[in-house]
C-alpha cells in the first residue's frame, strides 16, 4: 500500500509522526509537487515558518529532487520528520513565531475544492492542539523519567549484618495477596539477636528485626488492610506495639515467647508516620537494644514526587548503666559523616525522621545551610511549619522537605553537641544534574 494511502488523523506525537511520514513519502516519490497543498494531504505552514525554512534550504523545506531509491526516501523522510519535531518542539519550549500545523486527512476531498476563513480557522486550531498536547505530554513523560535520587555510592564491605545506606531508602511494600474478596497487605517480621559492630573497638549485641537495626520501614495506604506476622526468634519475649488506630486486640502489649509467632492485622489508619517497637517491660532497655522500626501509612492521593529517604535515631548502652554512651543514624554509629548520602541539586527531598533514643528525654534535628518544611506526624499535607531546626521527643517523627540550590556537602545533626559528636553524624553531597540527560 502507498503510504500516502493511509487514513491517519492526529491523536498525538506517534500519529503525528507517521502523518509526516506520509506527506513526506508522498512528495519525495514525486507523488506531489506541491508541498503546501496535495490532493491526499493538507499541510499549512505559518509564513515565517515557510519562509526561514526556504532561505535556509533554497527552497521548500519539504520539497526536493525526486527520488528513485526506496533507502534515500526513507532517510531523507527520516531527515524531514527531525528538523520538523525540533521545530514542534522548540514550540512548546519557547513559543516562537513559527509553527506547523498538521491537517486531518480522513474525509478531504481529493480535488482541490475553496476553503472558507471558519474552515481554516477550525482545521487548523484543531490541528494546532492535538499537536501541541502530544507534544506537551511527551516532554512531561520525559521529564517524569528522569531519576528522582543519583546513583548509589560503592561502599566499602563490612562486617554489620546491614548497610544504613540501604536502609536509608528501603521501603518494604509487603506481599499483597486476596482472601474472601478482600486485599490484604502482608508483612513477615522476626525479631532475633545478632552482633553489630558499632566502631573498630566496640561491638553491640542487638535485639533487632529481621537482623537490621532499625527494622523494617514497612509501606502501606491509608485503607489498606494490613498482616504483620511476628515470629519471635530472640531469647527474650517480644512484642511489636503499633502507633496508630487499631482494635485493642491488635495493640501489641501481650508478650510472645521465644519461638512462638503472633499476628497483627488491622486497616492502616491514619495516614502519617507511625513508630513501632517491642512493649515488653522494661520497654525502655527492649527499645534502646534495637527492638523499634517505621510503619509509612501513604494518604490515598499520594504525595508529589520526591527523593524519599528515612533516618531513624537511636542510641546504645554498651554497659548497661542506664546511659548511651554512643548514638547513630539507621543504626551504626558515624556512618553517614564517612559515607555522605547523595542527592541531587534542586530535587526535593521527602525526609521521613524518627526520633526512638532512650535514656535522653529530647533531641534535635538541624541541617546545614538551608531550611526544611515540617509535615507533624506525617499527618497533614501542607506544611506546619519552616525551620532549620526541630525538636523531639522519643518516638516523635515528622515528615521533613527540602530542596538544595547549591551543590556540595552540608552537614546534618542533633544541635546537642555531645550526641553529634558521638556518632549521630552526618552529610549531604549535593550534586549537580548536568550529565543527566533527557532521554
Amino acid at each position: 500500500m502507498n503510504p500516502t494511502d493511509r487514513p491517519l488523523a492526529i491523536a498525538g506525537l506517534g500519529k503525528v509522526q507517521r502523518r509526516i511520514i506520509s506527506t513526506s513519502a508522498a512528495i519525495a516519490t514525486g507523488q506531489s509537487r506541491n508541498p503546501y497543498r496535495t490532493s491526499r494531504t493538507r499541510c499549512l505552514f505559518f509564513q515565517p515558518f515557510c519562509q526561514s525554512r526556504d532561505r535556509k534550504a533554497g527552497g521548500s523545506s519539504l520539497s526536493g529532487p525526486r527520488l528513485t531509491s526506496s533507502s534515500a526516501m526513507v532517510s531523507q523522510a527520516r531527515q524531514q520528520i527531525h528538523r520538523l519535531l525540533e521545530y514542534l518542539l522548540e514550540f512548546i519550549s519557547n513559543k516562537p513565531k513559527a509553527f506547523l500545523v498538521i491537517m486531518p486527512k480522513s474525509r478531504l476531498p481529493r480535488a482541490p475544492i475553496g476553503w472558507n476563513r471558519r474552515q481554516f480557522l477550525t482545521w487548523g486550531l484543531a490541528g494546532l492542539g492535538a499537536s501541541t498536547l502530544g507534544l506537551w505530554g511527551w516532554q512531561r513523560s520525559r521529564t517524569a523519567a528522569l531519576p528522582l535520587t543519583p546513583s548509589p555510592p560503592v561502599l566499602p564491605d563490612s562486617d554489620a549484618p546491614f548497610n544504613p545506606m540501604t536502609i536509608l531508602r528501603a521501603f518494604d511494600r509487603g506481599v499483597l495477596k486476596q482472601e474472601n474478596g478482600q486485599i490484604i497487605r502482608e508483612f513477615q517480621v522476626m525479631a532475633q539477636s545478632s552482633v553489630i559492630p558499632l566502631n573498630a573497638a566496640l561491638s553491640f549485641v542487638s535485639w533487632n528485626l529481621n537482623g537490621r537495626v532499625p527494622g523494617p520501614t514497612l509501606r502501606a495506604t491509608e485503607g489498606d488492610r494490613v498482616r504483620i506476622i511476628f515470629h519471635n526468634n530472640a531469647g527474650h519475649p517480644h512484642s511489636l506495639h503499633f502507633h496508630g488506630i487499631h482494635p485493642a486486640d491488635m495493640d501489641g502489649v501481650k508478650p510472645v515467647r521465644h519461638g512462638k509467632t503472633m499476628i497483627y492485622e488491622f486497616e492502616a489508619q491514619p495516614y502519617g508516620v507511625h513508630p513501632y517497637h517491642c512493649h515488653i517491660a522494661p520497654v525502655t532497655r527492649h527499645i534502646s537494644k534495637g527492638l523499634y522500626g517505621l510503619l509509612i501509612v501513604d494518604p490515598k492521593a499520594g504525595r508529589p514526587p520526591a527523593d524519599e529517604m528515612v533516618l531513624v535515631m537511636g542510641g546504645y548502652d554498651p554497659n548497661d548503666d542506664g546511659q548511651n554512651e554512643l548514638y547513630a543514624f539507621n543504626g551504626i554509629p558515624n556512618y553517614f559523616r564517612d559515607y555522605p548520602i547523595p542527592i541531587y541539586q534542586h530535587q526535593r527531598v521527602r525526609l521521613y525522621l524518627l526520633n526512638m533514643i532512650e535514656y535522653d528525654p529530647a533531641v534535635t534535628f538541624h541541617i546545614h545551610a538551608n531550611l526544611f518544611q515540617v509535615f507533624r506526624t506525617g499527618h497533614t499535607l501542607t506544611p506546619d511549619e519552616e525551620t532549620d531546626v526541630i525538636t523531639m521527643g522519643t518516638a516523635e517523627r515528622h515528615i521533613l522537605e527540602f530542596a538544595y540550590p547549591y551543590p556540595g556537602r552540608y552537614m546534618f545533626h542533633p544541635h546537642q553537641d555531645a550526641i553529634a559528636e558521638h556518632g549521630c553524624m552526618g552529610l549531604f553531597e549535593v550534586v549537580p544534574r548536568e550529565h543527566q540527560s533527557m532521554t
